[in-house]
């Protein structure tokens, strides 16, 4: 009975093509995983973002972002923060949301 050389062909487990696929799935899941669990928004977003940047204007903390001219309260923009002339977090100042002028109400 002749043998080849590498012995019997019954088991030949699993191909090259085989083990490459499964890498590049492993590494497509593991790009999606960190895509839905926001791991590059923090890579890639600023630790501080501007007031400005954000479509706030920058009030004194002691007086708060106040009313509108409909006298409805202005909310704060959370996450935001005024920034001072050197780019350093104001803690003196909140950052309020923008109102337009001529605001009409509804309902």
């Amino acid at each position: 009975m002749s043998k080849s050389f590498l012995g019997s062909n019954k088991g030949q487990g699993m191909s090259l093509n085989t083990v490459i696929i499964a890498i590049i799935v492993l590494i497509v899941l593991v790009v999606l995983v960190m895509i839905f669990t926001g791991y590059f928004g923090k890579i890639f977003t600023p630790t501080v973002a501007s007031c400005e940047g954000g479509g706030g204007t920058c009030t004194a903390a002691s007086t708060g972002c106040g009313n509108d001219e409909l006298n409805r309260p202005i909310g704060q923009l959370k996450g935001y923060k005024c920034l001072s002339s050197d780019s350093k977090p104001d803690t003196t100042k909140v950052c309020c949301q923008r109102t337009t002028t001529g605001a009409t109400a509804f309902g």
